[in-house]
């Protein structure tokens, strides 16, 4: 169906086109006779069978439109053929008019006149062709871009799903990658460790319903996603003690309008003790650091000879979502002795 909108921009640019005909009809007149009043007097009927004609042609497309008929060639002639009938019969009325307003004296004698009425009416049925043709061109030419601007819009929203689904896909692979390598450190715990085991089991248990209320946003507050990682490293202090160290370097004063992609540091967190070995005697050292709405996590490096199982889809996953909202690449600098991630800040709308 036609908007509003669509058929006040079809009837503003048919007066804009009737006034501008009128317009020259007026300067041609004016100079042919030299009477403004005359000139006057076959302007506004100029613009007035114009304008009628322009109104016919809008009734005709609203009426296929609300008749739900196809866009086929059979159909277009149709609504041409249908067009032409009907501003056919308004030019003969309203020349038939400007006859009758000229034989009483109220309208100047054109050339037009002074020929047969056999000619006349010929000269009718092709300025009638000629003007529904510039109509139907007009028209036409507003419906295209409107059914562009759609199409456009469509597709705008058909990328805007396609993108949800895939950033809800990604968000669904969060929590089973992160549950796979806690059940990883449980099992290691419980045959080794296995007081420390359950007091880190309650942590996880309480991790998971605190990571969990987070349903699924695609954005969460620095505050929200920070706290996140002091909950996961109260969990890893349990059995790493002192060999992790932890240095939060964000001052309280920070803009409360900081998002990021939810769940996003924890897993950079988890990368960084599981892949890098650490004792008491060789921590590791972590800074999560804000500088230019960049929030970086950074690592000293020292490589795991054997390493843990993992579905290897933490960073990857980090670095997809990210871009996703963002449009931007997380930036990752491995310099050999230290390794970080920077993720690109949003702000609250």
């Amino acid at each position: 169906m036609m908007s509003k909108k669509l058929i006040d921009n079809l009837i503003r640019a048919s007066s804009w086109f009737s006034i501008g005909l009128g317009v020259f009809v007026f300067s041609a007149v004016l100079m042919e006779v030299g009477s403004a009043t005359d000139a006057l007097g076959r302007a506004v009927f100029t613009l007035s069978s114009l304008f009628t004609a322009c109104m016919c042609n809008l009734m005709v497309i609203w009426l296929f439109e609300r008749m739900k008929l196809t866009e086929a060639p059979q159909f277009t002639i149709c609504r041409y053929a249908v067009s032409m009938i009907l501003m056919l019969l308004v030019s003969s009325g309203f020349n038939i008019l400007y006859i009758e307003l000229n034989r009483i004296g109220w309208l100047p004698q054109t050339p037009l006149l002074r020929f047969s009425q056999t000619k006349f009416y010929l000269y009718t049925v092709v300025q009638t062709a000629m003007m529904s043709g510039i109509i139907w061109i007009l028209h036409g030419y507003i419906l295209e871009q409107d059914a562009k601007v759609r199409a456009e819009l469509e597709n705008s929203r058909l990328m805007a799903s396609r993108t949800e689904a895939a950033y809800q896909m990604l968000l669904q692979q969060i929590h089973p990658h992160f549950l796979f390598n806690a059940l990883n450190t449980l099992k290691s715990m419980i045959r080794k460790y296995p007081d420390q085991a359950e007091d880190y089991l309650i942590r996880l248990s309480d991790f998971l319903r605190a990571s969990l209320s987070t349903g699924n946003q695609e954005i969460s507050s620095l505050k929200d996603e920070l706290k996140l990682c002091e909950d996961y490293l109260e969990m890893q202090r349990i059995r790493l003690g002192s060999a992790l160290q932890v240095r939060i370097d964000i001052g309280e004063n920070e803009p409360a309008d900081r998002m990021l992609p939810v769940f996003s540091l924890q897993p950079l967190l988890e990368n960084a003790i599981k892949h890098n070995e650490l004792t008491e005697e060789s921590p590791l050292h972590i800074d999560i650091s804000v500088e230019d709405d960049w929030i970086t996590i950074q690592n000293n490096v020292k490589l795991k000879t054997i390493t843990e199982n993992s579905t290897g889809s933490g960073l990857a996953n980090i670095s997809e979502r990210h871009k996703l909202l963002t449009g931007l690449n997380i930036r990752i600098k491995d310099t050999g002795p230290e390794f970080s991630v920077s993720l690109k800040m949003l702000k609250q709308i």
